[in-house]
């Protein structure tokens, strides 16, 4: 069986291109597709080159990768906040006008 984090990277690195093709919104889009491969690149594992067919030893997963990931999902919950930010001031913003208009 898959690792969690693997499917669920898999499932938001798809809804990343879904989001890109359907709302053409990039911010969005990259938000999502930073925070599957920040999930995608904490859990997976992969076969050493040498290994046996079917062996089922994997490497361990190096630092670099491990900082690299937590990163991602770092930047993605960034980008999440800034979009919230975003999206809350443009509400406020059409609340008022709206206020001023009546």
């Amino acid at each position: 069986m898959k690792k969690p984090n693997v499917v669920t990277g898999a499932i938001f690195g798809l809804t990343g291109l879904i989001s890109l093709i359907f709302s053409h919104d990039w911010l969005q889009a990259g938000a999502w597709l930073t925070l599957g491969g920040g999930l995608l690149l904490s859990d997976l594992h992969v076969r050493s080159a040498g290994a046996a067919e079917g062996s089922t030893a994997t490497v361990p997963l190096s630092p670099a990768r491990k900082y690299l990931s937590m990163g991602l999902v770092l930047v993605s919950l960034l980008l999440f906040g800034f979009m919230v930010g975003r999206d809350f001031k443009a509400s406020q913003h059409r609340e008022t006008s709206t206020h001023n208009a009546r």
